[in-house]
């Protein structure tokens, strides 16, 4: 994977993966969301009791006698995609990499960072393969 990437802080820029095409910030709303949700999930004993959700059980941990806060859970993951930046007439290739802090406790903002990795810097795709590109993709509620 190529070194050199973008930080992705233009919240207009547009990333395509294989079925579906994001805005930057709608993508950002999506993954804390879908993790929360997750992370909100009942425990359950043996017996199927609840016992309340993931991320309470992950708010702190007791080593021994001791008892330690936590502040941030975090979460990373690469995928291949298509980056369209405003005001460019091509997609890049490449690689997105996220990473995504979660508050246990809610003390602090949950954050999504993300960067670009693209595989070759001198290979864009004209704009004008959008139509070939995005024939099988789904844009309804998440653009």
């Amino acid at each position: 994977m190529n070194k050199k990437h973008i930080s992705l802080n233009c919240d207009d820029d547009i990333l395509s993966f294989q079925k579906d095409i994001f805005k930057i910030n709608r993508l950002r709303e999506l993954l804390i969301r879908e993790i929360r949700e997750k992370l909100m999930q009942p425990i359950c004993n043996p017996q199927q009791q609840a016992q309340g959700a993931i991320i309470k059980s992950l708010k702190d941990i007791k080593i021994s006698e001791e008892m330690i806060e936590i502040n941030s859970i975090k979460f990373e993951f690469f995928k291949d995609c298509l980056l369209l930046r405003i005001g460019s007439k091509n997609w890049q290739n490449g690689k997105l990499k996220v990473q995504i802090s979660i508050s246990p406790q809610g003390k602090h903002t949950d954050e999504v960072y993300m960067e670009f990795y693209p595989d070759n810097l001198d290979e864009l795709l004209p704009l004008e393969n959008l139509q070939h590109i995005s024939k099988n993709m789904n844009y309804s509620e998440l653009y």
